[in-house]
């Protein structure tokens, strides 16, 4: 006899302190990927905590000079999970992952999405987001100024279904050297 509690605990926040950090390394060599660095640390409270990295090799499918798509797998590592003062298991899950990114012509705008979606057992893993991006061109560096909307809705198990969804529109600043 299997018994399964389908009860869940739940970080539904609009508001958690979120900070996400990444850094890509993008090359010219076609048979190697590229690789994308992510660290997202979120706190709600004293008692639900949540921290991923990751770790994506991804090749750009389409280079044209308005439109760039990248495809590629990524590996999570999930750590600092506590939701309700349950410390969940720390561990790696992997997911695929997309990125597209459509140029306006003729101005420093863009829109993008991306997609990073998994699962392993019965741990279930999304982050998704879209914007536009706004581009300061220099003769030594680029900066971009991203906004947009934020989805990230993960499920853990230790015993019963722990979901995290955070969602919420972000604002973030990169350099392209």
């Amino acid at each position: 006899m299997e018994y399964k509690n389908k009860t869940k605990q739940n970080i539904n926040s609009n508001n958690a302190l979120s900070g996400d950090y990444f850094v890509s390394i993008e090359h010219f060599l076609p048979i190697i990927p590229n690789l994308r660095i992510e660290r997202i640390d979120t706190i709600k409270n004293h008692n639900q905590t949540f921290s991923q990295s990751s770790v994506t090799a991804y090749y750009r499918v389409l280079n044209l000079k308005d439109i760039s798509l990248n495809l590629g797998v990524s590996g999570n590592y999930y750590d600092k999970l506590m939701i309700s003062n349950v410390k969940l298991n720390n561990g790696w899950v992997p997911s695929l992952y997309a990125n597209s990114e459509i140029s306006i012509p003729n101005t420093p705008i863009s829109l993008f999405a991306s997609i990073n979606k998994g699962q392993l057992d019965k741990t279930r893993t999304f982050n998704g987001d879209a914007g536009i991006k706004y581009t300061i061109d220099t003769s030594l560096i680029k900066m971009n100024v991203r906004t947009g909307y934020r989805i990230l809705n993960d499920t853990f198990y230790k015993n019963k279904a722990y979901k995290i969804n955070m969602k919420g529109i972000f604002i973030g600043v990169g350099f392209d050297i």
